[in-house]
Parts: C-alpha cells; sequence; structure tokens
C-alpha cells in the first residue's frame, strides 16, 4: 500500500515539475514474470492462506518469493533506480532471512499503525512479521516506522521498504523529466 502512494506522488511530482509520463512506456525491464511470480505466491501464502503443497512451509515459500525479487533487481541493476532499489530490497532480505522468514516488527511502530496497545503485540506473529525482540536479528533493519494510512493493516515500514520507495520516485523521474536516448 505505500509502495503505491509512494508511486502516485512520485508520478505526481514528475508530472508537475514537466515530465512526460509517457516516457516510462520506454523503461524496458527484464524477466517481470518474477516480480508477478513474487506477488502472486506472497498473496497465495498470506492473503488466501493457500495450502502449499510437498511439505513446503509458508516460511520457505516467503523466502522463496524474496529470492524471485533479488533475481529481478540483479537482472534489472542497471535501469536507473534498480541499484537504490537492490539495496532496499537486500536490506528487506537480510533482516527476513535472518528472522526466520519474518520481518521483525517494532513492537511500538506496530502499535502506533493499528491504533492497539502496545502488550497486544508482544510475541506476537501476523502474517510475514514477527513482533521485535532481543533475539531479532538486524533489528534497524525491521519494521520501525508506523505509517499513517487510512485503511491499511499493518501500516508500519522499515528502512529498505522507504529505499524501494525512493527508487519508484527515481524511476519515474529519471525516464520522464529526460528524453531517453
Amino acid at each position: 500500500m505505500t509502495l503505491a502512494v509512494a508511486c502516485l506522488a512520485a508520478f505526481a511530482l514528475a508530472w508537475a515539475a514537466g515530465a512526460n509520463p509517457r516516457l516510462l512506456a520506454t523503461v524496458r525491464l527484464r524477466w517481470t514474470g518474477l516480480v508477478l511470480g513474487a506477488l502472486v505466491l506472497q498473496l497465495a501464502i498470506f492473503a488466501l492462506r493457500v495450502r502449499l503443497p510437498w511439505g513446503i512451509s509458508t516460511t520457505e515459500a516467503h523466502i522463496a518469493s524474496y529470492l524471485l525479487l533479488i533475481a529481478f533487481a540483479a537482472r534489472n541493476q542497471r535501469v536507473p533506480g534498480f541499484a537504490l532499489a537492490g539495496i532496499g530490497l537486500g536490506c528487506n532480505a537480510a533482516a527476513i532471512f535472518l528472522n526466520g522468514g519474518r520481518m521483525p516488527v517494532s513492537v511500538q511502530a506496530w502499535a502506533e499503525s493499528t491504533g492497539v496497545s502496545i502488550g497486544a503485540h508482544a510475541g506476537r506473529v501476523y502474517n510475514n512479521v514477527a513482533a521485535m525482540n532481543s533475539s531479532s536479528h538486524l533489528r534497524f533493519l525491521g519494521d520501525v516506522f508506523a505509517i499513517p494510512l487510512w485503511g491499511a493493516q499493518n501500516r508500519s515500514a522499515s528502512p529498505g521498504a522507504l529505499q524501494g520507495q525512493a527508487c519508484a520516485l527515481t524511476l519515474d523521474q529519471s525516464y520522464t523529466l529526460h528524453e531517453i536516448t
């Protein structure tokens, strides 16, 4: 949800600066099916709660979805803005991989973003996140910022997610403010 808002803000800012949004159509991303695959996989395991075949755990599927995204980012690293996105993705992946397949969430940010008391979140696991505690690895890369977005269930963000949003702004401005040669 926050990425969608960041993309819309990036488009609006670039358009206000005189950009031509039609030039975004000239961006040539490769292996885009990997992003779709990662999205479908995460929706299946977290939103639809699909039972996975062959004893594959939700954690393994979540990690696999990040491996798909890492492959996509690596393949498109020369596209303006993707180096920044790759760093953000790498930060998120490291935090998730080292914390058993779940993003650690600051209990305070979780409470602020949901309006529920801090005590209600301590020790809690929800979908692809888990409440941060003293044994969480790379806590500074976890979801530590409360994002006030109406209607979203988990409105916290990690430094890596914010970096990914900066990538959307960079990509949008790089391709719409200047003609592609």
